[in-house]
């Protein structure tokens, strides 16, 4: 996966090979009679792996509550919001909670295949199934299940930015939070249900992503449409122990189905990515393991009280503007636009004169939009 390195005109980095070098102190290389350093270079992109990303969750009491009746079938996220606004609430999660199982004591993604182009459950017993779940744990506070949270259908731009983003890091999810696996007999076959699987199956030390005895205690199974539970001894045979190159060499195979072959391209990389950030993340921060005794994992953070330090940005100036608007829970769509239209600095969006296209499409309320074009003026 090539990304362009800032300040480097013409110049890119492999991830997938920066993520599996050991980087010593000091280290440069030399490019077209330049030296870059790649300490100074893997601190730089860290936006593209990312340590933190907000993401739409389902009230589980409410869902709890609701009766047949009242929530028949599952809704996307636009009608939800529209028929149960209080239902959903936008949270972000952060990869060292993650690393840490601060998540997996309230909070539920669940892994499941679309049954039908456009209708994830088309018998109902997704639903059915998921409602037992949650009845049966009343510790879950909340839900994560794409269809309800993400943006689904005819999206505007806002939507498009927020549904690339999100989906670019469902590992904070299968990784972090509690697991429940909906399997039927297709489950097996498909990309992204086989990578969520071996997300869940994983646990996180100093060594990176490492093999959870049963999948641990976030992952339960439920078997759909009448199969049995050789299907469940199945899944984990195929997944439990593969290491992170196995499993990406895996999910690589032409017979393990996906409808657009670019979320191979983007998803594959990251699970290497992805151990050598859980790797780097414990020992900057000298963490012990959530699955080690000597460190219990920790009570989930309040999101209103967390407040994290100022993020590495690979946009010249958008963290600091961001950070001065108190919109840094906006910092991945203002850098998802950015990367979208092109723009490699806040002085570049000046110069080109697209603050209020800026503005406009991170779909703000009227105080913050207000806040931030003032604050771009001043930039």
């Amino acid at each position: 996966m090539l990304v362009p390195i800032r300040g480097k005109k013409d110049l890119f980095a492999d991830l997938q090979q920066l993520a599996k070098r050991n980087v010593k102190p000091g280290e440069v290389v030399k490019a077209r009679g330049e030296e870059i350093s790649l300490p100074a270079l893997k601190l730089d992109l860290a936006f593209w792996w990312n340590e933190s990303c907000a993401f739409y969750f389902i009230d589980a009491d409410q869902f709890r509550r609701a009766s047949e009746a009242e929530f028949p079938e599952f809704l996307n996220l636009q009608e939800l919001l529209q028929k149960h606004p209080s239902w959903v609430e936008k949270r972000t999660l952060y990869l060292r909670e993650v690393c840490h199982a601060a998540y997996a004591g309230d909070t539920l993604a669940v892994s499941h295949r679309w049954e039908l182009e456009g209708k994830c459950d088309s018998s109902g017993e997704q639903l059915r199934a998921l409602r037992q779940h949650v009845k049966l744990h009343p510790h879950l506070k909340w839900l994560w299940f794409d269809q309800m949270s993400l943006p689904q259908g005819v999206r505007t731009p806002a939507e498009k930015a927020e549904f690339s983003l999100m989906l670019s890091n469902v590992n904070f999810l299968y990784l972090g939070c509690a697991v429940l696996i909906l399997l039927d007999r297709s489950y097996l076959s498909r990309f992204w249900t086989c990578f969520e699987a071996y997300l869940a199956f994983r646990s996180v030390s100093h060594e990176g992503l490492i093999y959870a005895p049963n999948g641990s205690t976030r992952c339960e199974i439920a078997c759909l449409h009448g199969s049995s539970s050789s299907l469940e001894n199945a899944l984990r045979d195929e997944w439990e122990r593969r290491t992170p190159s196995e499993a990406a060499s895996v999910l690589g195979k032409p017979d393990v189905m996906v409808t657009n072959q670019s979320d191979k391209r983007l998803q594959i990389p990251k699970l290497a990515l992805l151990d050598e950030q859980v790797k780097e993340l414990m020992r900057r921060h000298n963490d012990s393991p959530a699955n080690e005794a000597v460190a219990p994992p920790r009570a989930p953070p309040e999101a209103a009280t967390v407040t994290p330090s100022l993020p590495a940005c690979q946009i010249d100036g958008l963290a600091e503007l961001m950070g001065k608007c108190n919109l840094l829970a906006q910092l991945d769509l203002a850098i998802s636009w950015c990367v979208e239209k092109g723009v490699d600095s806040i002085e570049e969006l000046k110069y080109a004169e697209m603050e209020e296209d800026f503005v406009a499409g991170l779909d703000l309320k009227e105080a913050k939009s207000r806040v931030l074009a003032k604050r771009l003026k001043e930039a």
